[in-house]
């Protein structure tokens, strides 16, 4: 029998989120997907050439890679789409530089990270990020915008639900709770800044 899988708040917020930044970036031609692990967005970006990237080889990337020493030339790609990875680099700064250096000029990269989350491994978890220190992060990109998703509600609910499995299935009833966005308190953040 098939195990029944319930996304958390988080992830169902990030999602939409995700989704309707990828609507207003169809058009463009070569797009990598950094730190896809066993899911892509490919099917969200269509018409495109997507490449997935990521260390762990039993994802099957397309290229097996460490996101601080990214193996492609200058100035490769029209996007980036770097989804929950950020807080597993030991070095941010330099995976942000790494997708600066490959993005095309007016590229975009479109990155999450999460804020309020319990510690979970793939392999390691280094950072939480804020809005202030993705501004950091992101001051070499010509302009960037800083979305926050999920709200205390969220962040809540998927603590509690983590641990206590049969509550997520009130996860959907719950995120109709969880739509208004928290500032102070999201479950994570979206960028999309272009170079």
């Amino acid at each position: 029998m098939e195990k029944i899988q319930f996304d958390t708040i988080a992830r169902m917020t990030l999602d939409e989120r995700l989704c309707k930044l990828f609507e207003d970036i169809r058009q463009h031609k070569k797009v990598l997907d950094l730190g896809s692990g066993r899911t892509s967005y490919r099917e969200k970006i269509p018409n495109a050439a997507y490449i997935t990237a990521d260390i762990n080889k039993e994802c099957r990337p397309t290229v097996c890679c460490d996101a601080h020493n990214l193996g492609f030339k200058d100035k490769s790609f029209d996007i980036v789409v770097c989804v929950e990875l950020l807080e597993h680099c030991h070095t941010p700064q330099r995976v942000i530089d790494e997708i600066f250096r490959i993005l095309k000029k007016k590229g975009i990269c479109i990155l999450s990270t999460r804020f309020v989350y319990p510690i979970h491994g793939d392999p390691y978890d280094f950072y939480r990020f804020t809005k202030n220190s993705l501004s950091l992060l992101f001051q070499r990109f010509r302009e960037f915008k800083i979305y926050p998703h999920g709200n205390r509600l969220a962040c809540i609910w998927d603590l509690i639900a983590l641990r206590i499995t049969p509550l997520k299935v009130f996860n959907r009833i719950i995120k109709i709770f969880s739509n208004k966005e928290d500032h102070l308190c999201p479950c994570g953040y979206v960028v999309y800044a272009e170079k």
